[in-house]
């Protein structure tokens, strides 16, 4: 999933997107200059970010 996709799809913002990427909570692709997450990879990153579980449940 490229980054506009992830964003749209779990109702996130880009910079939480690529906090989550520096910390290292989500492995990434990068192909080029473009970056690739696999979507498996971002659900798990959500169920343990607290702050996306207050906003989303």
């Amino acid at each position: 999933m490229s980054i506009p996709d992830v964003c749209r799809e779990f109702g996130i913002s880009k910079t939480t997107l690529s906090e989550w990427k520096n910390k290292g909570l989500v492995p990434f692709v990068r192909l080029g200059r473009r970056v690739y997450f696999e979507r498996a990879a971002i659900l798990e990153a959500g169920k343990r970010h607290t702050k996306y579980q207050h906003r989303k449940g």
